[in-house]
Order: C-alpha cells, then sequence, then structure tokens
C-alpha cells in the first residue's frame, strides 16, 4: 500500500535485533537460534553449520545464546 512510514518504522524498530544477530557471527546460526527461542521451526543446519549451543560449548561459554535471548527481549519477542 506505499505506506513509507509505516515501513520505515517497522524497519527501525527490528534494526536493532538484526543488528545484534548478525554481530555475532555472519551466518545463519543466530538467527536460526532466535527462531527456535520464539518456537518457529527452521529446519535442520547443514554442515559445517552448528547450533549456537555448539558453538558456546566450543568456546566454554554461553555468550551467543544469553546475548540473542537479551535481543529478543529488547525487541519484546520473548
Amino acid at each position: 500500500n506505499n505506506n513509507w512510514t509505516e515501513a520505515q518504522n517497522i524497519h527501525y524498530q527490528n534494526y536493532p535485533l538484526a543488528k545484534g544477530l548478525l554481530s555475532l557471527a555472519t551466518n545463519p546460526i543466530p538467527i536460526k537460534t532466535a527462531m527456535m527461542l520464539l518456537n518457529r521451526d527452521t529446519g535442520t543446519l547443514r554442515p559445517p553449520l552448528t547450533t549456537a549451543a555448539q558453538e558456546d560449548k566450543a568456546n566454554n561459554n554461553t555468550k551467543i545464546i544469553d546475548t540473542i535471548k537479551k535481543l529478543l527481549i529488547n525487541a519484546e519477542l520473548l
């Protein structure tokens, strides 16, 4: 319906979440993890990608999942 103002508002509302997720990794792992936390089916990851939990375990921390949860809470999605 060519409502540019509404589209711009939606963009600005979602930008921090998108920027935050993509700052964690340039692959789909953070986005797929966020979708999983929102109970959205994203299918399986194809190699060489791993889950965020596997990434965190490999790095001995929970940074990725914790950060994703904070981003979703800030976006009022979780």
